[in-house]
């Protein structure tokens, strides 16, 4: 939507960034070293005898990298094991990823809650089974770890992943997050997940979140399924009936590059889905979010998706099925074609249920398939807070006074939210001293990381649908009869904190079958931090208030004109020239 400004002032909405660790991006170290982890490994672990009372107890680098050592004995099998420490970090040497073809991982990892620095993937040839931590995972679980990866180049392998190469036999990944920062040049990997490459057997992955950056080009002729989460799932082996993967949620930015021409799947969640020689079998995904920009650089056949790239691929109309429920794309997306769902559905049956995007793209491109059922489901919603700000004058003797933004959302994309059945919906502005608030368009947890952070950081004011303020907006330049206008504001802003620099930014959540997500309004930010333009305080909207009264006999009764020259010439005494 074109900006628009208000009267009074100008002014918009988005805020600084707070500090890049808080929005979960590692600062990965530089140099890539030519030694091996496993060459290093301690004699054993810390402790415990390996049963679930008495885990494996990991300590230290040393001690996780003789993990690596220990399985290649095939001796994982139901044992459990425990990081110990907060932090570990494994930037000295290379790593050699947990198992192989021939003796998968079959274990309990419990990563504790710690983060595994600096884990390096780089220029090295790997098992087939898998390049990530760990190479294969089968019949295992592997929970409770933040875990950052430096990725380069891989070979040998058909399957990438940063936690997991490959998860078969009712293996569960969970509660882990990923910061990735990957980079393939004439790369064959056919499957390459910013989590898991390849997911099979009845595999669960719940509670995921990958962020970071990966930058994907295939060797001449060669295709990769590529997914911020998983790069390939597949329920067509022998005994696979379901694969699920729920509570995912995709910040990473990916660009892929497809030598050659052919198709080329990216999804946000999943690359690409296959399911075609047994009746029953079903992929589902759930709960799931794409906050990344997804980009493929080809002409055609790019099948960029939201959540899928490619729903079926390979089956070509067989009997398997696809449920994208309660998923959301927020992320760009870019190539040919694309699709805020799925990019390219050739699914048996295919059902989208409750399924949204702030892009307008189409849910699906249909490929070969019947096409998909689709119900409850709405793209393009967007929100936009206007460029001008207004001030609230008190004229009692409280001496305090406050500040106004104004935004919109369009007509049919609220109203058709609110007719939805089971959907509910609250629609407000954060506003916050810019201190205390980050650039939506970069770090979507801000919220979250803000109440950890401590009480009284930001004010989420919801709007209560009372009185829409279209009649007060409606001679502001660039005015649409098409949106809705409503506003937010905070109050009892006293005369120590006029110069503070406040901004805000609309807000819409959206709650259904108990699980919700928020769609914020993200223009005014560029190259990672806010225009000088959007941010404004009291005192300035006063002074332009001031200025307009002056102007303009009447706007103003003279008490509201006392109390805006108070905040007119506390700007002007803290200007240089003043």
């Amino acid at each position: 939507m074109k900006s628009k400004v208000n009267v009074v002032s100008v002014l918009l909405v988005l805020a600084v960034l707070i500090p890049s660790a808080m929005c979960g991006f590692p600062v990965f170290a530089a140099d890539s070293p030519a030694t091996n982890w496993n060459d290093y490994a301690a004699a054993g672990f810390a402790g415990g005898d390996g049963t679930e009372a008495s885990p494996y107890l990991i300590s230290s680098a040393e001690e996780l990298a003789y993990l690596s050592v220990y399985s290649q004995s095939n001796v994982t099998r139901d044992k459990y094991f425990r990081i110990t420490v907060h932090e570990i970090d494994l930037d000295a040497h290379q790593w050699t990823p947990i198992g192989n073809s021939a003796i998968h991982f079959t274990g309990i990892f419990d990563g504790n809650g710690a983060v595994v620095r600096n884990l390096r993937l780089e220029n090295g040839t790997y098992d087939a089974a898998g390049c990530g931590m760990f190479a294969r995972a089968n019949d295992a679980t592997i929970q409770n770890l933040t875990l950052e990866v430096i990725l380069a180049d891989p070979t040998g392998t058909n399957m990438v992943g940063t936690i997991v190469g490959s998860m078969y036999n009712a293996s569960e990944l969970i509660d882990c997050t990923v910061s990735v920062r990957a980079t393939a040049s004439q790369t064959s990997v056919p499957y390459w997940g910013g989590a898991v490459g390849y997911l099979t057997g009845n595999s669960v992955i719940d509670g995921v979140n990958v962020y970071g950056t990966m930058d994907i080009v295939t060797a001449a002729g060669k295709e990769t399924h590529l997914g911020g989460v998983v790069g390939r799932t597949n329920t067509s082996n022998a005994g696979t009936k379901t694969v699920e993967i729920r509570n995912a949620v995709n910040y990473a930015d990916i660009r892929y590059v497809r030598t050659g021409g052919g198709t080329a799947p990216l999804g946000g969640i999943v690359g690409a889905t296959q399911h075609d020689d047994i009746a029953g079998t079903t992929t589902k995904i759930s709960n799931c979010i794409n906050y990344g920009s997804l980009t493929v650089e080809q002409a055609t056949n790019g099948r960029v998706g939201g959540i899928v790239g490619n729903g079926g691929r390979a089956s070509k109309g067989t009997i398997g099925t696809l449920i994208c429920q309660n998923c959301v794309n927020a992320g760009t997306l870019t190539g040919n074609p694309t699709a805020s769902i799925i990019a390219y559905e050739e699914s048996k049956e295919t059902r989208l249920v409750n399924c949204f995007s702030t892009t307008a793209d189409p849910l699906y491109n249909k490929g070969t398939a019947s096409g998909a059922a689709v119900e409850g489901c709405m793209v393009g919603i967007s929100l936009e807070t206007l460029t001008g700000a207004r001030v609230r004058i008190d004229t009692t003797d409280d001496g305090a006074s406050g500040i106004r933004f104004d935004s919109l959302i369009d007509k049919s994309i609220y109203d058709g939210l609110t007719e939805m059945n089971g959907v509910s919906v609250e629609l407000g502005t954060v506003i916050a001293p810019s201190a205390n608030i980050a650039a939506v368009a970069d770090c979507h947890d801000k919220i979250a990381a803000l109440e950890a952070g401590g009480s009284n950081t930001y004010v989420a004011v919801p709007y209560r649908n009372a009185v829409w303020i279209n009649d007060q907006c409606a001679n502001d330049d660039g005015y649409l009869e098409t949106a809705y206008y409503f506003s937010g504001a905070v109050a009892k802003i006293h005369s120590n904190n006029f110069l503070l620099d406040y901004t805000a930014v609309a807000y819409l959540k959206i709650t259904v079958d108990g699980w919700s997500f928020t769609v914020y309004a993200d223009d005014g930010v560029e190259e990672g931090s806010v225009r000088t333009d959007r941010v404004r305080s009291v005192g300035y909207v006063g002074y332009q208030a001031y200025q307009d009264g002056l102007q303009n006999a009447g706007t103003y009764s003279d008490a509201q004109m006392a109390v805006l020259k108070v905040y007119s010439d506390a700007y002007t005494a803290s200007q240089p020239e003043a």
